[in-house]
This record gives structure tokens, sequence and C-alpha cells, in this order.
């Protein structure tokens, strides 16, 4: 007889549990009839969307009761009924109260009045906030180490919330904060707060602010480790900036970012801080591990301009060629204005035992189709065509580099001194057609300035300051430029001179959407000038000739000088002169981001002869649009020392070509 085994199981509900149950289906009951009461008390009723406008505050406190008060939550696509309506209303008032206690107001007063549209519901919400909560007493304590210092002295003496102001919760908030990072940058890392509270009598309408913050002892610098394996550690060691044991500020630590980046070895640098809170001053040691750069850059760059027509470049940097730190950049261009092709390459190399000093040598050679022009300075008008021939110019030049920190500036002050070689060569005879030959024999004095060979050692100085901040509209500050040259025949030169010049740009913001850029520049050459008379027949013209190298010459006119005048046109019968003076005032106004409208005025002229000084002027006006690579630049110009009514459009995309430039250092 087979057999089998049953297994009853039993569940009994403890009176809790019981409890429980029967408490949620009353619970589950209740909400169902309110929905259906709610369903029944708006049938024939209005629901809609709730829009609400608000009156008696300002700006700042409005969006603090925007995103407090619950009903600005519900302005959107929520369908509201009548009874949720009134809810929201007497919720209003409550939160209401606590957003304006931020701002010092205890009391306020709400007045809702509500009304319908065919959307659904408006709110006219009129706010009286009542008497100010204004600070009675305060108890501001500052102790520790740093408690004498200026700093904390002039922190202290900008509190905020002085007696009788109204209390604003944010402005206590904000200064106890900037307490704490004023104290970080000096090096009071262990700075802290010993008690804080703000005690309000509603009732009276005033606060006792207790404030007593302590700014514990100055941590000092400790070890300072910097590696870098793909350098000699007698170059690593030069940016070092820091002394061990001198007072840590995030001064210092920002010098020491600024020199590591500053090398251009680097893209990205890496701090670690260990903090010794227990030794006696407490100490703060770093290690440094910077990280290299790609050894190779590779740069290729299209340009159009107005003055110089189309322009290719293309450059190699060698960032870093061996250890030692020294780099190698070479570069080509061509451009269409002229045809000229430039090569260049520049060497550098850290030289000594101190930061910022480096051996440097520059080679460049340029070759041009150049006119000989004769052009009656008087009238600015050709009297005879002018004669076209090759220019070929060798510069090569070796020196020092100093770079050295000029106040609170953003990146160092440069000076070079160096010793250059300079070897020109200009043939316009070998190219003339039978006018030019006529006009030549009747002339013969024109042959040498027709074909010319100069060379010789220069001795010379240059000084750059560069502090621009931000980039594109927003770029401001000053750029400053100097130099210095002298040649002489005991320097194996073939002519005597020397030269003197000087360059200033400054940009400054206006307010947001203004910017005020002024630009001036002067030169000053000591060199032969000769007076050539070149007729032919009864048409005569007077050329004054300096004989200072074509590379070293002033010209004046074009885009990034007096505009309203062809490029480089302004000089001495358009060869170029031996001084140079002009100055530009241009107001821009930001229309977005990348694009901005300008009026300027320019004014200079390059010249021989101080007393037969004649500026040109001119007035225009110019669009910008701001791209990464550089602003696109177009402007229209009217000279006003010309007799031609018409305007000169100044257009330009991209940078200048590798040449410096005959007219700048």
């Amino acid at each position: 007889m087979a057999s089998r085994l049953c297994q009853t199981s039993t569940v009994k509900f403890s009176k809790p549990s019981l409890i429980r149950i029967i408490s949620l289906l009353l619970l589950t009951a209740l909400l169902t009839a309110a929905q259906a009461q709610e369903s029944r008390a708006n049938s024939g009723q209005l629901v809609g969307t709730l829009d609400i406008t608000v009156e008696g505050l300002d700006e700042a406190m409005l969006g603090s009761v925007r995103s407090s008060i619950s009903a600005f939550g519900y302005t959107a696509d929520f369908k509201l009924g009548a009874r949720h309506m009134q809810m929201l209303k007497i919720d209003a008032s409550e939160e209401l109260s606590l957003a304006l206690q931020a701002f010092g107001y205890y009391h306020p007063e709400l007045d809702i009045t509500v009304s319908t549209t065919a959307e659904g519901w408006h709110w006219q919400m009129q706010i009286d906030t009542g008497p100010a909560v204004r600070v009675r007493e305060l108890n501001l304590e500052i102790s520790g180490a740093g408690a004498g210092t200026e700093s904390f002295k002039q922190w202290q003496q900008q509190w905020p919330l002085p007696v009788g102001e109204r209390l604003l919760h944010q402005k206590y908030e904000d200064a106890k904060q900037s307490f704490t990072q004023l104290a970080s940058s000096l090096g009071f890392l262990a700075a802290e707060t010993k008690q804080h509270e703000v005690l309000v009598n509603a009732k009276t309408n005033e606060a006792v602010i207790n404030l007593q913050l302590d700014t514990g002892p100055q941590f000092v610098f400790g070890d300072i480790d910097i590696q870098s394996a793909a350098l000699n550690q007698n170059i690593v060691d030069k940016f070092q900036v820091i002394d061990a044991g001198s007072p840590y500020t995030d001064v210092k630590m920002n010098d020491l970012r600024a020199r590591i980046a500053g090398s251009l070895y680097f893209k990205f640098i890496q701090i670690e801080t260990d903090i010794d809170a227990e030794s006696i001053p407490p100490k703060v040691h770093l290690k440094v591990r910077p990280q290299l750069r790609e050894r190779n850059r590779y740069k290729a760059t299209l340009g159009y301009g107005t003055d110089r027509g189309a322009r290719l470049q293309l450059g190699w940097e060698r960032r870093l060629l061996s250890p030692r730190g020294d780099r190698l950049a070479v570069g080509i261009g061509i451009q269409q204005q002229d045809l000229e092709m430039t090569l260049r390459a520049d060497y550098k190399l850290p030289v000594s035992s101190k930061p910022g000093r480096f051996f440097v040598s520059s080679g460049q050679y340029l070759r041009e189709k150049d006119d000989f022009s004769f052009i009656d300075d008087s009238t600015g008008k050709g009297v005879f065509p002018a004669i076209e021939g090759p220019r070929d110019i060798l510069w090569l030049r070796a020196g020092f580099l100093r770079e050295f920190w000029l106040g609170d500036w953003r990146q160092p002050v440069s000076q070079t001194l160096f010793v250059g070689y300079l070897n020109e060569k200009f043939d316009a005879l070998g190219n003339t057609n039978p006018t030019d030959d006529d006009l030549i024999a009747m002339n013969p004095g024109l042959e040498s300035f027709l074909k010319t060979s100069q060379s010789g050692l220069v001795l010379g100085a240059e000084w750059q300051s560069l502090n621009i901040q931000g980039s594109g509209f927003a770029a401001a500050g000053l750029h400053l430029r100097a130099r210095g040259l002298y040649s002489n025949t005991s320097l194996a030169s073939d002519i005597d001179y020397w030269q003197v010049y000087l360059g200033s740009h400054y940009s400054m913001k206006l307010g947001n959407n203004w910017k005020l850029t002024l630009r001036a520049e002067a030169g000053y050459s000591n060199a032969l000038v000769t007076d050539l008379l070149v007729a032919d027949g009864n048409t005569q013209v007077r050329l004054s000739m300096t004989e200072l190298p074509s590379q070293f010459r002033f010209r004046a006119g074009g885009t990034y000088s007096v505009r309203g005048y062809g490029f480089e046109e302004l000089s001495n019968n358009e060869n170029g002169s031996n001084n140079l003076l002009a100055a530009s005032t241009e107001i821009e106004y930001k229309l977005n981001e990348d694009w901005s409208l300008a009026a300027f005025a320019d004014t200079g002229n390059a010249f021989n002869d101080y007393s037969q000084l004649k500026l040109k002027s001119s007035i225009g006006i110019g669009l910008r649009f701001y791209t990464m690579v550089g602003p696109v630049r177009l402007d229209l110009a009217k000279g006003l020392d010309n007799n031609d009514t018409s305007l000169t459009i100044h257009f330009s995309i991209g940078s200048p070509l590798l040449n410096l430039g005959r007219s700048l250092p």
C-alpha cells in the first residue's frame, strides 16, 4: 500500500501587519474619492496653464523668487484646476518669505490677483518687501600669523556688510569664501573659521554678525623636484624660480608654471604637492613633471591682401633638437606682389646658468622684383615710367637674447644684442627698354642707383615688450618695440649709417562692446642723402635718394600703415627713406563674438628731410571677422592729401610673409 506525505502550511498575520494593510486600503479609498471629488469640482470649471507676472522686485530678487515659489514650476505645459491653484497660492506666501530672507527682508507682503485668459490662469503678483534687516553689530576678528599683514588688513577694511548695511546672506558667504581663497593664495593653507554666526532679530529687523577667522601659520616651499628625461638637468634647473624656504604663494606657483610653459618645450605641466603640516614651519613639497610637446611642428598657411596679393607660407619647427634645449625653425614664403620669395631659418640655444638667456642666430634670403620710381613728391605723380629689376637681400645675424620680467606683465621683455651681415644687390640695368636707355643716357648719374651692391657688418640691439591678454576682439594690451643699428666702414661696411626706431601698439576695452586701438611709430636714420635731378627734354623730376640699405629703409602706406594710400607708396619717390613718423587711432564696436565694425584715422609719411616733412592723413571705416588664425580685415579708406576722390580698399586674410619687413624691427 503506497503511502504519501502531506505537508500543510499556515500563514498568520500579526496585528501590526493587519493594521498596516487596512490602513493602506483606507488611504487608497480616500485618494480615489478625493480624485473623484476633484474631478466633479472641476467639472464645468476652467482648467488651463498658468501665466505669472511679478512687480516690486529687482532682477536679483526676482530670479530667486522664480526658483523658490512652486507656482513658477507650473507655468509651461501643466493643466491646473481651481483647487490646485488655491493650494499654490497658499504655498506662495511662505515660499516668498523664505526666498527674500537671503536678501535681508523677513516681512514681505504678497498680493496675488487671479484672472483668466484664453489659455487658462493669470497671476498678477504684487510684492512689498517690507523693511530690511540691517547690521546692528559687527564682531569681525582675524587671528593667526597673518593677522597683521597688509593683505588681510585690506580684506577686513573691504568687508561688505558694515554696521547699517542691509543683510545680504550671499555677501556674507562670499566674504567668508574670499577669506579662505586669500589665505590659501598667500600660503596660509590651514586657515579656518573659529566662529561664524548671524543672529537675526526679526521683530526689530536687526542682525548681529559674529565672525572669528584664524589664518594659522604661513607655509613655506620645501623640496622642489623638477625632472624631464628629454632635457639635460642643467637646462631643467633654469626653470627653478622658487627658493626652498621662501613663503608659499600662488604668485610664485604661477611664475613657475609660466617659466616652464614659456620654454615651449612642454604641452602639459603636472605639479604634485605634498603638504607637511607637522614641520616647523609647515612645508609644501613640489614634484613637477612636465610632459614634452611633439618634437616636430609643421605649418602651412594661405593668405591674401590688397597690399601684397596672394601668399603661401610653409614652415617646419624642431622644438627640441637635443637635450641641450636648442630648437630650429625653417620657413619659406612666396607672395604675388613683386614675385617675392623668402627663405628663413632661426636657431635658439639656452646658455648661461640663469633662465631666459639664449644664443640666437638667423638667416634670411629675400628675392623680389623691385621698382626704381620717378615720383614728383610735391604732386605724388609719376614723371617717368619706373624701371624694374631684381633685388636680392641676404641678412645673417647672431647674438645674445636675454628675457626679463617687467612688473606684473604676463610675458617677459626680450632684449637682443647682435652682430649682422647684410648683402644687397639690385640690378635694373639688365632689363631696360629703349625708352629707359634714352633716359639713362641723358642722366648718367642714374646708373649708380639702378645697379647697386652693398655689404657689411651691422651692430644692433632690439627690445620687445608684449603684454597682450585675450584673443579675437577681446585681445587688449600693449606691444612695444625698439631697435638700434650701427654700421661703419671700419666694420668692413661699404657705407656709414646708424638708425633708431620706436613702435607701439596699444588696445584697450571700453566696456563690453567697444575697443580703442592706438598705434604710433617713429624712425630716424643718419645716412647720406643724394639729390639728383633727372630730366628728359622739358620734363624733369628731382629725386632724393638715401644710401641706406633697402632692408632698413622706411616706407609708409597700406593696410598696416597709413590706409587710403598704396602699399609702401609714401616715401621719397617710393624708393624708401631715412625717417618715419606714423600714427593711427581706431575704434571698434563688437556686433557679436566674431564680427565688429571699425572707424579709424591714420597719418604719417616716410621722408629724408625733416624740413620738407608732409604728413599724409586718411579716414575710413572697416569690418573685422575674427577667426582662430587671426582677423580678416576689410577697410575702406579715403586719403585726405590727394586729389583722388575714390576710396581705397584694404583687404587682408592671414599673417604677413616671413620677411620681417624692411621698415620694421
